[in-house]
């Protein structure tokens, strides 16, 4: 179902995995004591089939309603955090204007506002897992990324990306873990996984059954614990990659900020052009990850920098063990830096921030003309 070239070989989780990464996932509901209708392999990945509007998720309980339900654990959920953010505050943050707001644009109204960063990409009980087993947090991802993940990536990036210090094996493994992570956890990727299943399940069921949903007799939806298990299979399939790569972080010259996005660590191949998703694993995709308005964290492969491999080759050899290096210096111009947030842009869910409304305006008259603001003609 997942693509190899996105994901990468199979390798096995780190041993100090978290537990937040490691709960169990929700058997297929019971209705009356009978299992819904749907296939086996449905069953085991949280399909469900259904005959019109029964096809569709039923509203969240309410916060009373669990803690009834829940019985010993009341304590507990009443205290849980709700409001759980997809991409930091402290990251945000960093891309606010002096009076603190973000200029804010959806792609998909085509409309304007200005936010606080604790306001916005961010979703009610995301990171809550309703299928915890009784006396389990079902808010343990939230905690221990509030708690651990991001603290520790953010030191990570503050030492050794935006500063020059050095990591040691802990500190390197806390950035490689906040990106990738980071990558995998946002809506657009959480869209992604299920439209592939989706499309998994209708190549696989009878022709009759594949009529019916393409018709919209039968409705599918995909219980959303299918993103938790996403979660477990793909982390640590990444960060080999992302050893293997040249890191450099290259700077604005001052004339043009660098946006970022819902989805702010991007996979770009020129041969596979946004919004189409690029697999880390071809030898021409670069990883892009705003650091801040003035810095960019670009990550390559060296051997398609070097001509040995094309765009659309696969890279086969990975380094068990390596030293990354943080090359520096390099700064980009007006138009780099509008040909780089475009592409950023392109790649996002639907929001686009920044400190100044300009660099995602540009963003918009490169696309309606091909050329950045300013540039001459031909």
């Amino acid at each position: 179902m997942l693509d190899w070239t996105v994901f990468g070989p199979a390798l096995r989780a780190p041993t100090g995995m978290p537990a937040a990464f490691r709960m169990p996932s929700r058997r297929p509901r019971l209705r009356d004591g009978v299992r819904e209708p749907q296939t086996a392999y449905a069953a085991a990945r949280g399909i469900r089939l259904g005959i019109g509007n029964t096809c569709r998720p039923q509203k969240r309980r309410k916060a009373a309603n669990r803690c009834e339900e829940r019985g010993p654990l009341t304590a507990k959920v009443v205290n849980e955090p709700r409001r759980h953010h997809y991409v930091p505050q402290w990251y945000l943050q960093r891309f606010a204007d002096s009076r603190g707001f973000l200029h804010v644009y959806d792609t998909h109204t085509k409309t304007w506002r200005m936010q606080r960063p604790n306001k916005i990409m961010r979703i009610n009980d995301y990171y809550r897992q309703s299928w915890a087993p009784e006396g389990t947090d079902p808010v343990q991802l939230e905690r221990f990324l509030g708690a651990e993940l991001e603290p520790q990536g953010q030191q990570a990036i503050d030492k050794a990306l935006l500063g020059t210090g050095s990591l040691d094996a802990d500190e390197s493994a806390a950035l490689l873990t906040y990106l990738e992570f980071q990558w995998m956890r946002v809506p657009r990727q959480a869209q992604r996984v299920k439209a592939r299943l989706r499309a998994f399940v209708l190549e696989q069921a009878p022709p009759d059954i594949r009529e019916a949903v393409v018709s919209g007799r039968i409705g599918i939806h995909i219980e959303d614990f299918v993103r938790f298990d996403f979660f477990r299979d793909a982390m640590s399939s990444l960060s080999p990659y992302f050893m293997a790569m040249d890191w450099e972080v290259v700077e604005s010259d001052g004339e043009m900020p660098f946006i970022t996005t819902d989805s702010p660590v991007h996979f770009y191949n020129p041969e596979i052009p946004p919004p189409a998703d690029a697999g880390v694993a071809l030898a021409g995709t670069d990883v892009l990850f705003p650091l801040t308005p003035n810095r960019l964290l670009m990550m390559r492969h060296p051997a398609y920098d070097n001509g040995e491999l094309e765009a659309l080759d696969p890279i086969t050899d990975l380094p068990e063990d390596v030293y990354i290096r943080v090359s520096r210096g390099r700064r980009m111009n007006r138009e780099q830096v509008v040909r780089i947030n475009y592409v950023m842009l392109k790649l996002s869910h639907r929001t686009a921030v920044a400190n100044d409304r300009k660099s995602i305006a540009a963003c918009l008259e490169f696309a309606a003309t091909g050329r950045s603001p300013k540039e001459p003609a031909d």
